[in-house]
């Protein structure tokens, strides 16, 4: 990977110069990304996640996730500064920044050919380009200013760092602590997330495109080193509780919204937008609700076009291996998430956080060869283009992240962009009730969800919640109803029925319906406290202590069961104080 000396010796920085600014740079990008809300998968994941409240000794921890490195961050989060979100946005800031500073390491060594050292070097200012932009481009947000992506930058962080120590280790100078970091951060990430199962076959392709020259000479040098780093899945065969065969149950996939081969027929067109969102950012989506392709429109030119990109990439390792590793580092890192293993949803930005690395350095290095082939361009050229495109792509960044202040101006951009995607309109609907209490709002969006997927059940869980603040528990009942009629078990459900009977005043009827509810599912805290409010106003207050009490040791945290506990005591306090008083009064004459 050759690059043109004479248009980058430019008043390069000195590496540490260099990285400074780059930190820099991320710091002013992101700072009005710290205040933003909980949304989405941020609430299982976190808000009412009790494994992260307390995490040692971290046994339960290790044992009830996939994940377990990352959501030992949060629990450090959680640990520092309870759910309140700036120290998360701060942690995911400072994980994105550390990404940064790996990538600029990374990019020197390879330019290089491992042998960057402390001197600043023209080809240095190829590396910073690459790692700016990649930085502040706005398609990173997802994986920075969603909290819960952290699995997705931790990952990366994890995945840059085995690379870089991998290329520390061939510099000659202290070879064996290098190589049992880059053993140990490779196993780490193993615990982050899964797409971390394809760096140590990466991190061998890199040393022999950049460092050994060959596969064989890699091996020979550092055969324990990738002995070190294959045991390293061990980590990952654990963390997935030894399951590696079936995708859904061993953490690849949650809810598979389509079959496998579905899956792989439809990623063509979805890498094929991600590329064109590195190309121009806009419009980005939060949610996509991306379809199944159907049709030979949406299979056949999507599926050509990365097919030739594929071909190229494998004809590259051969003949070009520093544009083959950038192309199998792509496809090898996104295999996890975009092949034939189908997930949930068929596309989100984050999974293009760390493949967008590669890409940029493409253009980057693209760029920089036709301004050296084409003698009229100044030298002075690339470096005022990568500064114009670094200042145009972090102002977009900035921009994104507004969208994120609030979780109603989020959904209301997904309800934009992608107006089939029910879910968005779900969740703009309860956004307008606890953000805004606009109730108006929030009945038009979910009645807009229902209208897109008629029956849906949160959907008509949360409009029943609506009609409830409106006062009309009647109307509610009868939303809930339409969900008992498919899930006559669902706890949640019955428990709200419960409490619409309640406020339309049948205390009988409503605790025949909550008592069931927690009978269904013993650990619902919510139930329980309903249980215990509708027996405190049925006057029956030492019942109702012990409902509230089983809904602390349920969450400990449960700020209104702790409030009603304390109330009910009070009542039970003052009702043997009366109780006393008679007893000691003197008999009447």
């Amino acid at each position: 990977m050759e690059t043109p000396a004479s248009h980058l010796n430019l008043h390069t920085p000195p590496p540490r110069w260099a990285a400074l600014c780059l930190a820099l740079l991320v710091a002013a990008t992101y700072a009005n990304s710290l205040r933003g809300p909980f949304v989405l998968d941020d609430g299982p994941n976190i808000a009412d996640n009790l494994l992260i409240r307390a995490p040692w000794p971290p046994r339960e921890l290790l044992a009830s996730t996939e994940r377990p490195i990352a959501e030992f961050s949060f629990a450090i989060n959680y640990a520092i500064g309870g759910l309140n979100t700036l120290g998360y946005h701060l942690g995911n800031v400072l994980i994105h920044m550390g990404c940064a500073l790996l990538l600029f390491g990374v990019a020197r060594r390879a330019l290089s050919n491992g042998k960057a050292g402390r001197q600043s070097s023209p080809k240095d200012a190829t590396a910073l380009a690459i790692a700016a932009l990649w930085a502040v481009h706005p398609l990173q947000t997802q994986a920075v200013t969603y909290i819960v992506q952290r699995h997705e930058s931790l990952m990366s962080f994890f995945y840059l760092l085995t690379i870089y120590a991998v290329a520390r280790c061939a510099s000659g100078k202290r070879p064996f602590a290098w190589g049992m970091l880059a053993c140990i951060v490779c196993a780490l990430g193993m615990g982050t997330k899964q797409v971390m199962v394809s760096a140590p076959i990466v991190a061998l392709l890199f040393d022999r495109t950049f460092l050994a020259g060959s596969f064989r000479r890699a091996l020979e040098l550092r055969f324990g080193l990738y002995i070190g780093l294959a045991l390293s899945w061990g980590a990952l065969f654990a963390a997935m509780g030894g399951n590696l065969w079936n995708p859904e149950e061993a953490g690849f996939v949650e809810r598979p919204a389509s079959s496998g081969l579905d899956y792989l027929w439809s990623q063509p067109g979805v890498l094929l937008h991600y590329l064109g969102l590195l190309l121009w950012p806009h419009p980005q989506v939060f949610d996509y609700a991306w379809p199944v392709a159907r049709g030979l429109r949406a299979l056949v030119l999507p599926t050509v076009t990365m097919s030739i990109i594929a071909g190229a990439t494998l004809w590259a390792l051969y003949y070009r291996p520093g544009l083959g590793f950038l192309g199998a580092s792509f496809f090898l890192i996104l295999a996890p998430s975009s092949s034939f293993m189908p997930i949930a949803d068929l596309a989100f930005e984050h999974r293009m956080y760390l493949p967008s690395a590669v890409v940029l350095a493409l253009l980057v290095l693209g760029v920089r060869r036709a301004a050296r082939s084409w003698s009229a361009v100044p030298a002075w050229a690339p470096a005022c283009l990568t500064f114009v495109a670094t200042a145009v792509l972090a102002s977009w960044t900035v921009r994104r992240n507004e969208d994120y202040r609030s979780a109603v101006s989020l959904w209301e951009t997904v309800a934009s962009n992608a107006p089939h995607n029910q879910r968005a309109f779900i969740n703009l609907g309860i956004a307008y009730v606890k953000e805004e209490n606009n109730l108006s709002a929030a009945q038009e969006a979910l009645e807009r969800a229902l209208i897109l997927k008629p029956g849906n059940v949160r959907a008509l869980v949360n409009l029943a919640g609506v009609y409830m603040e409106r006062g009309q528990p009647k109307e509610a009942i009868a939303k809930l109803e339409k969900v008992l009629a498919v899930e006559p078990d669902n706890a949640e459900v019955i428990c709200n029925i419960g409490v619409a009977l309640a406020a339309g005043g049948d205390l009988k009827g409503a605790r025949a319906h909550v008592e069931r509810a927690v009978s269904i599912d013993p650990a619902y805290a919510q139930g329980h406290n309903n249980l215990g409010v509708i027996l405190m106003k049925s006057g029956k207050l030492t019942a109702a202590a012990r409902a509230f009490e089983r809904a602390l040791e349920i969450d400990r945290e449960y700020r209104e069961a702790r409030s009603n506990l304390d109330s009910v005591q009070r009542r039970l306090e003052g009702r043997r104080a009366r109780r006393d008083n008679a007893g000691g009064a003197p008999p009447l004459r």
